[in-house]
């Protein structure tokens, strides 16, 4: 029946010579599409034979009527894109995700903020939240695009508040200065600071200029005249120890320096619902008065905590067979983690050990400010170096017995186990974990089972948790893939 003369009851017609015709049928259109329903069969159906789509072509309209007939997707990333617009304005909700997964899997640093931008048009957060992860993992990339000078003031100040951007911010000042100039020239004006400041509207004051060394600042910023003397005054003050009451740049931290490892995937993250869980809280303080507080999650309303023992593995190197030969092991350290928590903006308090060890014990507000998921960074005042261990072993004596083997030597991955005591309102939380993160093509981080004793294991394991990122950066450049980018970055 796809594009078939025979039987067809309608015409739809693209193009600006309306010379494109594609046979259809109501009845296929309207079963499909609520759109085409109200068209054909509501209360004022249309008469006309022949639809003309003025915001379509041939090549998207055929892949567009395709999917309706045969179910087929699909496959490249800009035929998706004009496909997932048809589906959007006619509301086919199957094919709007569908297409959402294959631009996904396509993402790039290129076309990112593109994506991000239609993400938002058409309000689908799955899309949005990929777009995100791009943009924090390759940032730099991202801003040598050309799709992120297309971006409007309001997107780039969401941008710019972002705490997880891989960037330096005179890096990020340059940027948005080249996006001010293409600003300016879109719009036919004179690329003077007037109009500049004023293709930035409030961005500007999402800038970070006290994140900043003094002397970038001076050198890079102050003669680009972007800043009135009253500001750059105001700013030279706040380095110099004081405290001027004109500042508005009130924010100095600087941007994230590590790479995050997301264990769950978007569509696994669970909301916290569960009236059942709240009463068996209640249950437990009343009746056995162990819980402080009723209203926390049933996860830790018993003060249980939550378990991650992971482990550095690196598939390149092999066992070596003399002292010479010894592997050079590429070190990896070791930030902290990102813990779920809830959409209200709820305070937290976090005791977390790394084997056996204390090492951070603080309270936390959940946010959405990073990666789109709701809740806050537990970050170690000291990165902590995690390291494949090499040792040298034989299997024999001098002189006394023949080797049944060469001696060589043997490389032990040790396993860290991380801990957390979460004091707070029920938390959203992942489930179907994965057991293995990629950092780069060759070295990636398992998770192995927790094995405790019932009354501190709550289920804990590698498939769900509240244990939501890594927070991880390699010490060195890698030797073998010769870069710092990451392979899978969430």
């Amino acid at each position: 029946m796809f594009n078939n003369a025979e039987m067809s009851d309608i015409q739809l017609s693209c193009g600006e010579t309306n010379k494109e015709i594609f046979y259809a049928h109501k009845y296929v259109l309207a079963t499909s599409s609520p759109v085409f329903h109200r068209m054909f069969y509501g209360s004022l159906p249309g008469t006309s034979s022949v639809i003309h789509l003025t915001d379509t072509d041939k090549e998207s309209l055929d892949a567009f009527l395709r999917y309706l007939y045969t179910d087929e997707t699909p496959n490249s990333p800009d035929l998706t894109v004009k496909v997932m617009h048809l589906a959007h304005k006619y509301m086919i909700t199957g094919l709007v995700e569908e297409c959402v997964e294959i631009v996904k899997k396509k993402m790039t640093a290129h076309n990112a903020c593109f994506m991000l931008t239609y993400g938002m048009l058409i309000e689908q957060q799955s899309l949005i939240e990929s777009s995100w992860q791009v943009v924090d993992s390759e940032t730099r990339e991202v801003l040598k695009a050309e799709s992120f000078y297309e971006i409007d003031a309001a997107l780039l100040r969401d941008f710019m508040k972002r705490d997880s951007l891989r960037i330096t911010e005179i890096e990020l000042f340059h940027a948005v200065l080249k996006w001010s100039e293409y600003q300016c020239r879109k719009r036919d004006l004179e690329v003077s600071i007037e109009n500049r400041r004023s293709a930035l509207g409030d961005a500007i004051y999402n800038l970070r200029f006290l994140a900043m060394s003094q002397a970038e600042f001076l050198q890079e910023v102050i003669p680009t005249g972007l800043l009135s003397s009253e500001d750059s005054l105001s700013i030279l003050q706040k380095f110099l120890g004081q405290h001027p009451p004109a500042l508005k740049w009130p924010v100095e931290k600087k941007r994230s320096d590590y790479w995050r490892y997301s264990r769950f995937e978007t569509k696994n993250i669970q909301v916290p619902t569960s009236t059942w869980r709240y009463l068996i809280a209640l249950l437990q303080r009343y009746r056995f008065d162990k819980n402080p507080n009723p209203y926390f999650s049933w996860d830790y309303a018993r003060g249980i905590e939550d378990y991650l023992i992971f482990k550095l593995v690196n598939s390149n190197i092999k066992t070596a067979r003399s002292r010479q030969e010894k592997p050079e092991l590429e070190a990896v350290m070791f930030h902290g983690v990102r813990v779920f928590g809830d959409a209200q903006g709820s305070t937290y308090h976090v005791t977390m050990t790394i084997d056996n060890r204390e090492v951070v014990s603080n309270t936390y507000t959940s946010d959405q400010t990073r990666c789109n998921s709701y809740g806050f960074d537990v970050v170690l005042s000291k990165p902590v170096q995690i390291q494949l261990n090499s040792t040298w072993i034989s299997d024999g004596w001098y002189g006394k017995k023949t080797f049944q083997h060469p001696r060589s030597y043997t490389l032990e991955s040790k396993s860290y186990t991380i801990q957390l005591l979460i004091q707070g309102p029920r938390s959203y939380y992942g489930i179907r974990g994965k057991k293995t993160l990629k950092m780069c093509e060759h070295i990636s981080v398992e998770f192995d089972e927790c094995h405790l004793p019932r009354h501190k294991n709550n289920g804990t394991n590698v498939n769900h948790g509240q244990i939501f990122q890594l927070l991880m950066t390699p010490s060195q450049p890698c030797k073998v893939c010769e870069k710092r980018q990451p392979l899978t970055n969430f």
